[in-house]
């Protein structure tokens, strides 16, 4: 996943209009739970408000990414 995220069009799309933020969940269990991550990698979307808007879960093919970026954006 890593490898997509620092693809151009990825990495525009996300410093536009997003702020990135990596947990260690092996140091974060709670927020894990709070946010049902059974597993990484996993992406979670908020609003402004701080409500879940999108999850995606496990490897996503990169022009997947960007559309589900622009979905939600």
């Amino acid at each position: 996943m890593d490898k997509v995220l620092v693809q151009d069009r990825v990495h525009t799309l996300l410093n536009d209009q997003y702020v990135a933020i990596k947990i260690n969940l092996d140091r974060e269990r709670s927020l894990a739970r709070k946010y049902r991550v059974g597993g990484i990698p996993a992406l979670l979307f908020f609003d402004k408000q701080g409500n879940l808007k999108e999850r995606i879960n496990g490897y996503v093919p990169m022009d997947n990414l960007v559309a589900t970026l622009r979905k939600i954006g």
